[in-house]
């Protein structure tokens, strides 16, 4: 099996350093997750306690009114930031507000911007709006009695298991030990096994999620951020969880496992191999879809001429795989659910269409696109462009008791100081505890997009900066740090001349 080569620590970060691209740990602004360590954590400000629920139905809690808050305040924050020596090369898309969508400040809010990893935003909005947050992707095993081929058919699932079932987990909440034992049972009638007869062919398929399993609007140092979307894996493809490095066909891994465990539950060595079953569609994968009738026991010889579903897994709810793919960033969790949503709407299996689909499931949800474009559906590809007031909109829908589905998108974002990709960050600042955010950092882009609670209220933001040059943040990044620590009391330096900077007089000419 072909697996990435992977580059040990300081290669890593010799590549982010000289090749730029995907720079991993989005909200410390540094490499990836691997290389962090554990600070106290802050005490994590709670949402405000909201008055009394109205008597009418229709009516949620509300805070107390934007009115008690200081616009200016706010406005002034904003333009010194934004003029702030350390913001000079940099284009910057900007909005705050309520949670009704009322303003406090704004700058350039509908310039669509790279937007990054807080791109995840629209695509974890997007899955929880068409399947909700119980909705669970499916791996099925079709048996086919005349050809002797077991198939082991894809529906989405990457965060298979290599042994039982364990609930207590997103990683491998279905286990493929367990759907081993499932298959082999369901294909034993009268003590006698089909599987241990003589021997058999594994075939994996995968079609159901198309051919594009890496986008061509990646760029190539980038595609180490990210594993193959083919809707079936084990820790979605990683080669070793926790260490960079994914495997070219992760789908195939999880053939050679699955035969194992066949074997194990005592089926006969298999020969496993790619292929189509003919039943990889949405009527049978689909989250959304009633799960398909199983055929077992003396029922499968009698089906004749086409493969049957034998046995199934689902994996882990949905609310609690966005949260993975928010906390920490998985850009590999993101494409496999934006693919979904493409299947489930009818579309084509591809990145591009991926990022059509979750637009129009964004705008079902009333958020106003603006000149927003996604190229795929983790924020990886360069030519994806979100305005911050787009983002903050998304923010404020989550929160919106019109779209209680939404609300895992809230819920799961990296809180700083404290866990996801802001662990890392803010720690010593007012925004510990109190911020709350999706990150995003490519080599040409940074951004925050998420809540904060001020003065006892729930505020939604976003900001993207970018325009500098690719691979040389300089210092937007501690600017951006000193403007939400600002927001929520801190204090700031920002001046539009860099203080340090000193002028020597030119010796004067003597005639």
């Amino acid at each position: 099996m072909k697996r990435r080569s992977q580059a040990g620590i300081s290669a890593l970060i010799g590549a982010l350093v000289l090749g730029g691209g995907y720079i991993g740990a989005d909200g410390a602004d540094i490499v990836p997750g691997f290389f962090t360590f554990d600070k106290p954590l802050p005490r994590v400000q709670p949402f405000p306690t909201p008055k009394a629920v109205s008597p009418a139905p229709n009516e949620a809690p509300q805070f107390e009114s934007v009115s008690d808050l200081d616009p200016d305040f706010f406005k002034k924050l904003t333009k010194s930031f934004t003029s702030d020596y350390r913001m000079k090369d940099a284009k910057v898309s900007w909005w705050i507000g309520d949670l009704k969508g009322i303003e406090l400040a704004s700058a350039n809010p509908e310039l669509a911007l790279s937007s990054a990893s807080t791109t995840k935003l629209l695509t974890a909005a997007a899955a929880l709006h068409d399947f909700g947050s119980e909705a669970r992707a499916r791996t099925l095993v079709a048996w086919d009695e005349k050809t002797r081929r077991l198939f082991l058919i894809g529906g989405g699932d990457i965060l298979l298991g290599t042994g039982a079932d364990s609930s207590k987990d997103v990683f491998g909440y279905a286990g493929l030990g367990t759907l081993a034992a499932d298959t082999v049972k369901a294909l034993t009638a009268d003590s006698k096994n089909a599987l241990a007869d003589a021997p058999f062919t594994l075939v994996v398929d995968t079609s159901w999620f198309g051919e594009e399993i890496i986008s061509n609007a990646w760029r190539p140092q980038d595609v180490q951020w990210v594993g193959p979307i083919q809707g079936l894996g084990i820790d979605t493809g990683l080669i070793e969880r926790g260490k960079a490095g994914y495997l070219d066909d992760a789908a195939g891994r999880v053939g050679e496992i699955f035969a194992a465990r066949l074997g194990e539950a005592g089926a006969a060595p298999a020969k496993v191999e790619a292929g189509n079953s003919g039943l990889a569609t949405t009527e049978f994968l689909d989250p959304a879809q009633p799960l398909p009738e199983l055929v077992k026991g003396k029922e499968v010889s009698s089906a004749k001429g086409q493969p049957v579903v034998v046995a199934l897994s689902e994996g882990a709810p949905f609310s609690q795989v966005a949260r993975d793919m928010l906390k920490v960033s998985d850009n590999t969790l993101a494409e496999n659910f934006g693919r979904l949503v493409a299947l489930h709407r009818g579309a084509k299996p591809t990145f591009a269409a991926a990022g059509q689909e979750v637009m129009k499931a964004v705008e079902e949800l009333g958020v106003k696109l603006g000149e927003t474009k996604l190229a795929g559906c983790s924020g990886l590809a360069h030519g994806t462009r979100i305005p911050a007031r787009v983002l903050a909109d998304v923010v404020r829908t989550a929160a919106s008791p019109d779209h209680p589905e939404l609300r895992p998108v809230l819920a799961n974002l990296p809180v700083a100081g404290a866990d996801g990709t802001l662990k890392d960050s803010y720690g010593n600042t007012a925004a510990a505890g109190n911020l709350r955010g999706k990150t995003g950092t490519l080599s040409v882009s940074n951004s925050l997009a998420g809540t904060l609670v001020y003065h006892n209220q729930v505020l939604a933001y976003a900001l993207v900066i970018s325009g500098y040059t690719e691979g040389n943040s300089g210092q937007t990044i501690p600017a951006k740090q000193l403007f939400f620590a600002g927001l929520l009391g801190g204090k700031t330096d920002f001046s539009p001349t860099n203080p340090a900077a000193t002028t020597t007089p030119s010796p004067s000419s003597s005639s």
